[in-house]
């Protein structure tokens, strides 16, 4: 069964259900960039989605951004702790 598929299913068994990834900031320095990087990621995605007849799938799309200024370029071991 396709992983879209197996998503459909996980939202019709458990209506309000989100999906998605979770998503580090690990830089501060520009606010106005990472705004413009998650409305980037967020219409990629949402036109991906469309593009493949997904588009059902968007309203379910919720990015947890974990923000912490502690994490200011963290590594990827740091980030894992």
């Amino acid at each position: 069964m396709p992983d879209i598929d197996c998503i459909r299913e996980a939202i019709a068994a458990y209506p309000g259900v989100k999906v998605g990834f979770t998503i580090y900031r690990l830089t501060y320095s520009d606010d106005a960039s990472w705004a413009r990087y998650m409305h980037h990621l967020n219409t990629r995605v949402r036109l991906n989605l469309e593009e493949q007849g997904n588009d059902d799938i968007f309203p379910h799309i919720d990015w947890d951004v974990q923000e912490d200024s502690e994490l200011q370029d963290a590594d990827e071991e740091t980030v894992r702790e």
